[in-house]
């Protein structure tokens, strides 16, 4: 059984087309009594039922491809197999019984000389005790993947766990230590030329900043990550980028330099269709208009932002609404006015996307 697996990722529309075909392809391997491309198939077709949401059809799939497998003591296909089942697991939240099967995976793994993913079984056992806050054990597992992947010469898988080690010490607000290994990941980011990870490194290197102060390096930080964006066109980061920008400069109340921000990030978020961001977006400057004593119409925008965000829940919504009631409260409007301004504002929001009502706000900020 070879290691070129399916993604498992897509539109589910295209899963679903790679899963008819993997079907047939089942039909033909079994006709020819190809017993290892039968189990290679039932172990895509297990990656693309994970990739629909689809567990239990998933953990059927797979035990069907590791029965054949110990039939024909294929153990590389078996130590794969165990992991995309512990995957699963993980998915559901069964973390003992992910890591059985990873242990599993790393016996075979080191048994047969599969040294790089033996690193990675290890990796991921310490992304479980991470999630389940048991940081020592994550840390000595990270440093256990880290000395396989130095030693095979693996530098992307390296840098992927500097990453890793990076984020138990900031769980455990050890920000000196987590900047440094940030740091070595960075490195080797820049060495491979990986600019996607290099741009979101300097970003997690800002977000340090941030905690500890220093916002004029987070937003040197942030540049950095932005110029990659904008180099390799990427939309959907960039606008996260500028938001944490123009939060810094709402911090700081320089309102001018993050209504700027936020308002580029916007007109990407509308380009884009990213439906959370433009919510959250909408409700940050309607604080700041009411910071610069334009209430009302900082009303009107945070109102749009929990229109926006109401379908989607949760505690970006939470948040929204938080900003609506204080600036309700401030305004001391009656529920008869607080329907009307909503009426208008969705008025607004289906003419213009709510540029008027940030022309209201702002005029030509």
């Amino acid at each position: 059984m070879t290691k070129n697996t399916h993604s498992g990722k897509g539109d589910r529309s295209n899963l679903r087309e790679q899963r008819k075909k993997i079907q047939k392809s089942l039909k033909m391997h079994r006709r020819a009594r190809d017993k290892d491309g039968v189990a290679q198939d039932w172990f895509h077709l297990g990656e693309i039922e994970v990739g629909l949401g689809r567990y239990k059809q998933a953990r059927e799939s797979c035990q069907k491809s590791l029965e054949i497998l110990r039939e024909i003591e294929e153990e590389e296909g078996m130590a794969i197999v165990l992991s995309l089942l512990a995957n699963v697991d993980m998915k559901e939240g069964k973390y003992e019984a992910a890591r059985k099967k990873f242990e599993k995976s790393i016996e075979i793994s080191e048994k047969i000389g599969d040294h790089m993913s033996e690193s990675r079984y290890w990796q991921t056992l310490a992304l479980i005790d991470t999630y389940l806050k048991k940081y020592e054990t994550g840390r000595e597992e990270d440093q256990i993947a880290l000395k396989i992947a130095q030693q095979i010469g693996d530098k992307r898988l390296e840098a992927s766990i500097w990453r890793d080690i990076a984020r138990i010490e900031l769980a455990q607000d050890n920000y000196n230590e987590g900047r440094q290994n940030y740091e070595n990941a960075l490195k080797i980011w820049k060495e491979i030329h990986d600019k996607d990870n290099e741009a979101k490194t300097w970003h997690y290197l800002a977000l340090i900043d941030q905690k500890q102060g220093n916002a004029q390096s987070a937003l040197a930080n942030l540049q950095k990550a932005l110029n990659i964006r904008r180099e390799i066109g990427d939309e959907a980061r960039e606008v996260l980028v500028l938001c944490q920008i123009g939060i810094i400069y709402k911090d700081q109340e320089d309102y001018d330099a993050a209504i700027k921000n936020f308002q580029k990030a916007l007109e990407i978020c509308l380009k884009i269709k990213d439906v959370v961001r433009t919510g959250l977006i909408f409700g940050h400057l309607g604080t700041m208009a009411s910071k610069r004593g334009r209430t009302e119409e900082g009303l009107r925008l945070a109102t749009l932002s929990v229109m926006i965000l109401g379908p989607i829940g949760g505690n970006d919504l939470d948040i929204a609404e938080s900003w609506v009631e204080s600036l309700a409260s401030d305004l001391d409007y009656t529920q008869e006015q607080f329907e009307s301004m909503s009426h208008e504002v969705v008025e607004s929001y289906r003419r213009d996307q709510g540029r008027s009502l940030i022309e209201a706000a702002f005029g030509e900020a």
